[in-house]
């Protein structure tokens, strides 16, 4: 079959020209080779031929083809079908082509052309590379030595600097995108999801979001592309060190079972070292910190360029004796052949896109005069030395410090081994006695300018023996001088190389021992910082329990300082039974708090606690300046330290004043006639009930729950307290009874009198002036504030005394209970619903508007509820507070 270059026509073999064009017609070069695809044969744009499928992708199908009009090789990718549809997708590959177009690098593939075919959709043409991946070659011939991935290292990081040049970022490199070439070269494939870093860079390449897409691969992403912040070239750097860190050890730095756990992995533990891994793989110590510094998960921490990371490859290189030549791979079973050109003039001339790093130095045959040259060195090497120590210490003070047998021994070896660098047969490596000299002189910390100076001086001392040999010659002197530079620089650069690797090499075990040093000391100052938090907060968890404990107990403390005779105590208790703030008892002299207290006999308690130490047991009629006459019952401990040294005075009260006060609280939790029982043990208590006419009161905080999720214990307690005391102050002296407190939910009953439901309504009213006038306090003191809703209906319940003839308790049953707890569920911030059964005989001035219909559990028909109309008047804060 033929074709015609211009239309793509295709002819039988037995013609020549297009009859269309005229043109010579072609022959296809390429067949089917590999797996076929789904548009293998077809051709774009009458110009591209599709063979066989050389590969797929998330984006699309790379097949292998031929450009009819030229007949040259190519590799075109198509996109997927299913994606021909989505303009982000189309423009990533245009972004793709407008990237990879710009970039010209020996390492970054080159794109040919782009074009929107009418049956393949979208494709981009570009140069086809034999070879495989770097993820193919890791399958299947494992790890990689150091020296191939120091190779493969140079020719990335090279690639990718002109990437990050042009402003743009690589954002997907992994070893499926790297190609090895036969020739020994690398491409970086796919730029499909490039992105600008630079704000001047063009709009294309601004970032691309597509449901469903990732953008990158989670075993090479670097922790901040993970977690969708800004990046810049050092998200490429961590990318480059993962992809290393595969070769090397043949696998990625993390594993999971799911891409969000190596996600994961990614943004939080740390890198393992290929030493500690199962089984362990042994590489040089600059080639793990190389790793380590690549993998930083804070990117501060990383190399900050790619030619930062270039350098650092050549010191690995360099540490390990690596040459950094081309690449010589096995080739892949089925695979191509992978080779790499040799290196010298002749082979570069061959192939120009050979590559090879590396020089040669042509060593001339031995003359005369260098023979002579050799035989005097050996002759005055004694007397060389000795000048050579000389002149040494004249012009080096660190030299001079130096123990002259020791130097003058340093020399003769020196002398010795330039002078066999002038033989033929000379070794082309150093002797270990230079060696350790090199060691040493790194562990002194002398400067590389010391040590080349002190090369360089030992040469001009052997300038005189080289006139000698040329008889005083001038041309004959020049060509010696020549051939001895030929012989003897590559031992100095020899010489200057192995101490600089000495210097590297010291430097990294520093580095290593400082980085473990300093781990060790981040684990320690992470355990004392546990240490004191953990203690901190015992200390917190321990003074507010001791503060909760005070605060609960129900007789009154009060503590006096032995030296000072201060009040440092004064508890919740205290407050309540002489009416008086604690703030303004505390830190004053007991005699001066003694001033507002009438009937404490002060000298008879004196000599008590001088004579035995403590206060005894007294019964006290009290009469406080905030109150009336209260009879309480009196005594006081003394308070020791460790030492039995006594700090002060505790004096307990304990109120017994009113028979009323003791209904009251008892009444709280039983009913009224339980306790009247209890008080004046009449009949054997049994549980009883009785059916009655009675109005209920629902109160509760709106949003309680997530308002005590922000409080701590004793915020929780302190609200609570206010709310509770609040709910009672305001429902007792107009004959409420509580029946039942759960949470910050009050359920309030009253038994009518006569007709009238107007106590209820007005417990009602003042409840929500006294928990506006605390909640406004709250707000003075920076405290968190509360609203409430109040519901109120009138019905028939059972009022039960239930339980033993040893507690017994109150509760209320019926339907009504119901209907006054949903009235108060959807009753906004200080607002009353009435059903319409109680709003029926207010008067008094009080009216009603329509309210929302109210649906109550059990009851098959809601109820429509009234909201209640009243003025607000301002109330007495303090009276709230007291």
């Amino acid at each position: 079959m033929r074709w015609c270059p211009i239309c793509a026509r295709p002819f039988v073999s037995t013609e020549r020209f297009c009859a269309v064009h005229g043109l010579p017609l072609v022959e296809g070069h390429l067949t089917a080779g590999g797996r076929p695809g789904e548009l293998t044969g077809h051709i774009l744009d009458y110009r591209y031929r599709l063979a066989g499928v050389a590969g797929k992708g998330g984006m699309g199908v790379v097949y292998e083809a031929e450009n009819l009009r030229i007949g040259r090789r190519c590799a075109v990718k198509v996109l997927h079908r299913e994606l021909h549809s989505d303009p982000k997708m189309r423009m990533r590959l245009f972004r793709e082509v407008q990237a990879t177009s710009r970039i010209l690098h020996p390492n970054v593939v080159e794109i040919l052309d782009y074009g929107d075919d009418e049956v393949a959709g979208c494709y981009l043409v570009m140069e086809f590379l034999d070879g495989q991946s770097l993820g193919q070659y890791v399958r299947e011939h494992g790890r990689m030595p150091l020296a191939t991935v120091c190779q493969i290292a140079v020719q990335l990081t090279s690639a990718l600097s002109a990437t990050h040049g042009h402003g743009l970022i690589h954002r997907d490199l992994k070893p499926s995108n790297v190609r090895l070439l036969p020739d020994g070269r690398v491409k970086v494939l796919d730029f499909g999801l490039v992105k600008a870093y630079e704000p001047h860079t063009a709009e294309e390449f601004m970032t691309l979001s597509t449901a469903g897409m990732a953008f990158g691969t989670p075993w090479y992403m670097s922790p901040e592309q993970a977690m969708f912040k800004p990046l810049d070239p050092r998200s490429d750097i961590y990318s480059m060190g993962a992809l290393l860190y595969e070769l090397l050890v043949g696998h990625p730095p993390f594993e999971g079972n799911n891409p969000l756990e190596v996600i994961d992995a990614q943004r939080k533990k740390p890198v393992p070292l290929p030493r500690t891994l199962t089984p362990p793989v042994d590489i040089t110590a600059a080639a793990e910190l190389l790793l380590l510094k690549a993998l930083s998960k804070d990117p501060n921490d990383r190399f900050q360029s790619m030619a930062e990371f270039m350098e650092e490859v050549y010191r690995v290189a360099q540490a390990a004796g690596v040459s950094l030549h081309a690449l010589d791979l096995p080739a892949a079973p089925g695979g191509p052949e992978l080779r790499a050109h040799p290196s010298g003039a002749a082979e570069a001339e061959k192939d120009p896109q050979a590559f090879s790093i590396g020089w040669t130095i042509a060593v001339p045959n031995t003359s005369p005069d260098l023979a002579e040259l050799r035989r005097l060195a050996v002759e005055r090497r004694a007397g060389l030395a000795d000048r050579m120590v000389a002149s040494l210490k004249q012009a080096f003070p660190r030299y001079r410090k130096m123990d002259s047998a020791l130097l003058g021994k340093a020399v003769e070896l020196l002398l010795g081994t330039a002078i066999d660098f002038l033989a033929d047969d000379a070794s082309p490596s150093l002797p270990a006695g230079l060696r350790l000299i090199a060691d040493e002189r790194a562990e002194q910390q002398f400067s590389l300018t010391e040590l080349v100076g002190a090369l360089w001086t030992g040469f001009a001392v052997c300038r005189p023996v080289f006139q000698e040999a040329a008889g005083k010659d001038l041309e004959r002197y020049a060509a010696l001088e020549d051939q001895v530079d030929q012989r003897i620089l590559p031992f100095l650069l020899k010489m200057v190389e192995y101490y600089v690797s000495s210097v590297h090499g010291r430097l990294m075990k520093l580095n290593e021992a400082l980085a473990q040093r300093n781990e060790e000391l981040q684990q320690l100052r992470a355990t004392l910082a546990d240490q004191v938090r953990d203690a901190t907060s015992q200390l917190a968890q321990a003074t507010q329990l001791k503060a909760h404990v005070i605060d609960s107990i129900s007789s009154g403390l009060v503590l006096v300082d032995r030296s000072t005779r201060k009040v440092l105590l004064f508890n919740r208790a205290m407050e309540r039974i002489s009416g008086v703030p604690g703030s303004q008892i505390l830190d004053r002299p007991i005699e001066e708090v003694l001033t507002f207290v009438e009937g404490v006999p002060q000298e008879e308690f004196l000599e008590q606690a001088r004579m035995h130490g403590q206060v005894g047991l007294r019964k006290l009629r009290m009469r406080f300046a905030s109150g009336p006459e209260r009879a309480v019952y009196v005594r006081g401990d003394a308070i020791v330290d460790v030492d039995g040294h006594p700090l002060g005075m505790l004096f307990i009260l304990d109120d017994v004043t009113e028979r009323e006060q003791i209904i009251e609280c008892f009444s709280r939790y039983v009913s009224r006639d339980v306790v009247d029982r209890i008080l004046r043990q009449r009949a054997p208590l049994r549980p009883d009930g009785q059916t009655c006419r009675a109005v209920l009161l629902s109160v509760n905080i709106r949003g309680f729950r997530s308002l005590i999720k922000e409080l701590p214990p004793t915020g929780v307690v302190e609200l609570l307290t206010d709310y509770i005391r609040t709910v009672g102050d305001a429902v007792f002296h107009h004959g409420g009874i509580i029946d039942v407190v759960v949470g910050d939910g009050a359920l309030v009953y009253f038994v009518p009198r006569g007709d009238t439901c107007l106590p209820a309504v007005r417990a009602a009213i003042e409840l929500h002036r006294r928990l506006d006038a605390v909640s406004r306090e709250r707000q003075r003191t920076g405290r968190p504030t509360f609203e409430a809703g109040i519901g109120l209906h009138v019905g028939e319940v059972l009022v039960l005394n239930v339980g033993g003839e040893r507690r017994m308790v109150h509760t209320v049953v019926g339907e009504a209970a119901q209907v006054a707890q949903a009235l108060q569920e959807v009753a906004s911030g200080g607002e009353i619903l009435l059903s319409a059964e109680l709003a029926k005989g207010l008067g008094e001035g009080l009216t009603t508007e329509p309210g929302p219909v109210v649906a109550v559990k059990g009851q098959a028909s809601p109820i429509e509820a009234l909201r209640l109309v009243y003025e607000l008047e301002p109330f007495d804060e303090s009276l709230a507070l007291a």
